[in-house]
């Protein structure tokens, strides 16, 4: 069984996670991405990677709404925040789809916090995510070496290794994606 991920710095922090663990973490190919809702996207993603590979996604989630094209909408978003002021509850919700050749297996994590700008060093939202419980954004944590005890990505992990899927869907059922893509 394998992770892929196409992103060098989820690659990074794969490889630091799963290092005691029996799961191998591969660079994979940028797989195209449907604009859906949040269990579409990694449901479709997992289908697209193929049997035995795990592949990730990642959304936030602001004062309620999923934001699954976040890399395309940061800037965006960060604007809104500068123009409106504050966003009311924010989420870092990292899913997991596992592909087992039957049934696609989604693992979720999830981490709440508000935005601000800690620093500007750090990959996608990181610099601007400050997570609740803590006094630095998760750039700052990953510098300090402690992002993993705030990270999203750790707790979907932790649920894919106690075998605590949040849903569970038969290959065979799921349609032919026949709607928009990220980013197209």
């Amino acid at each position: 069984m394998k992770i892929l991920t196409s992103n060098k710095n989820k690659l990074l922090e794969f490889q630091r996670i799963l290092k005691d663990n029996n799961i191998e973490v591969a660079t994979g190919e940028d797989l195209e991405e449907v604009l859906g809702n949040r269990e579409e996207v990694i449901t479709y993603k997992s289908l697209s990677a193929g049997k035995d590979v795990m592949v990730e996604d990642t959304i936030l989630s602001v004062d309620g709404k999923d934001v699954v094209d976040i890399r395309f909408k940061l800037e965006e978003l960060l604007n809104n925040v500068s123009r409106y002021g504050a966003i009311t509850k924010l989420s870092w919700i990292v899913n997991l789809g596992y592909n087992d050749g039957s049934y696609i297996y989604i693992y979720t994590g999830v981490v709440d916090g508000i935005f601000t700008q800690k620093t500007t060093d750090g990959f996608g939202f990181d610099p601007y995510f400050l997570p609740n419980g803590s006094n630095a954004s998760l750039a700052q944590l990953e510098k300090e070496g402690n992002k993993d005890d705030y990270s999203a990505r750790v707790s979907a992990l932790n649920h894919f290794i106690q075998k605590r899927f949040t849903k569970k869907i038969k290959i065979k059922d799921i349609p032919k994606w026949d709607g928009a893509y990220q980013n197209s």
